[in-house]
């Protein structure tokens, strides 16, 4: 029922958290061994005293001491639930439900960030506190606040203002932390002229309103924006429109400019129309070796739809690739469906959904 949000450990396991169809859906769980398979996924167990209401998509988040969160918001609910596993990912106990006004407000949950430093004065504590992009009709922000103690810490979201309305059909959205740890969440709309911009948190304010928040600073004509950040800087990639072109045709990645807090000149990886109307691909930078890896779905001469990766192990001045990677069956258009993650000695994993469920495909690029 969802994409499947991926994590990795310094030792290659992969840690993956996905809903499963059903009635009601399932919140799911697996951690995978480096060039494995899912042997035994975990359902997550529901609140106490309580029916688990269906959340949103669930996203493994790792932190410093070897806990292991499972966060998902709960749209209806206008709350997050976390899971918490103490034993690296092996088991987890009832899950703290954090109290309403929590969740960001939109039905789309895309991105979710373990917060590494303090925000807005101190309201949260690094290490157990999560950052959280949503989208559908209007683009949301949500802080939750030191979820591991009880009771839960103070918390907070928003609605960016300052998007046409026009504009808000169809938004999505992408969250990554800059070189000062301060959140920039990109845009993409789908209406009849896409664009592709970004807020900033701007550093000191409260992060929980949009007050200290900067933007909307558009940076192309394009859609399918995605952003990951680490110690080779942050990265923008999206698919835009080329100059003269009626279409989205350039698969494209920028470097930000933390100084200018501008997105750079794109360096286009692709120029050729995706595999399916609105059908992105993912991006994923290694926080420990700043590796970063870019899959995107494309035809073949054959005209098949094919799962392309390309890496760079420069902080993005070189890139290898594409490379061939994995065959999509149909039924993979989504605006947010893949994701990746790449392991400290460089082997990348994806998972994407299509016709045939949730896939996973994992590879030595070298």
């Amino acid at each position: 029922a969802s994409f499947g949000a991926a994590a990795v450990d310094g030792a290659g396991a992969l840690y993956v958290a996905w809903l499963r169809t059903g009635n009601p859906d399932k919140d799911m769980f697996c951690k995978i061994p480096s060039g494995g398979t899912c042997a035994g996924a975990i359902v997550l167990p529901l609140p106490s005293g309580g029916a688990l209401a269906e959340t949103d998509q669930p996203f493994p988040v790792l932190a410093p001491g070897g806990a292991v969160y499972v966060v998902a918001g709960r749209y209806i609910d206008d709350d997050v639930v976390v899971w918490t596993s103490t034993d690296g990912g092996r088991a987890f106990g009832a899950p703290t439900v954090v109290a309403p006004g929590s969740f960001p407000g939109k039905s789309n949950v895309d991105d979710m960030l373990l917060a590494t430093r303090t925000y807005g004065g101190g309201a949260n504590r690094p290490g157990s506190s999560f950052l959280m992009s949503s989208s559908h009709v209007g683009l949301g922000f949500g802080l939750v606040a030191c979820v591991c103690t009880r009771p839960a810490g103070p918390t907070s979201s928003f609605s960016f203002s300052g998007l046409s309305t026009a504009d808000n059909v169809n938004l999505s959205s992408s969250l990554a932390l800059d070189q000062n740890g301060d959140p920039v969440e990109a845009f993409s709309t789908q209406g009849t002229s896409p664009t592709v911009g970004f807020y900033r948190y701007g550093g000191s304010g409260p992060i929980g309103t949009q007050q200290d928040w900067k933007g909307p600073t558009l940076v192309a004509q394009g859609d399918l924006a995605r952003l990951a950040g680490g110690p080779a800087g942050l990265f923008l990639l999206s698919e835009d429109r080329a100059p003269g072109s009626a279409r989205m045709t350039q698969v494209d990645i920028r470097k930000y400019d933390p100084a200018a807090h501008v997105f750079g000149a794109p360096r286009t990886l692709a120029d050729e129309a995706v595999a399916e109307p609105v059908a992105g691909g993912a991006l994923y930078e290694n926080q420990e070796t700043g590796h970063l890896a870019v899959a995107w779905p494309r035809y073949t001469a054959s005209g098949a739809p094919m799962m392309q990766l390309w890496t760079s192990t420069t902080g993005g001045k070189t890139w290898s690739g594409p490379t061939d990677i994995a065959i999509i069956a149909s039924g993979y258009a989504q605006a947010d469906n893949a994701r990746l993650a790449v392991a400290d000695n460089g082997r990348v994993s994806l998972t994407f959904q299509d016709g045939n469920g949730l896939e996973l495909e994992s590879v030595n690029p070298s």
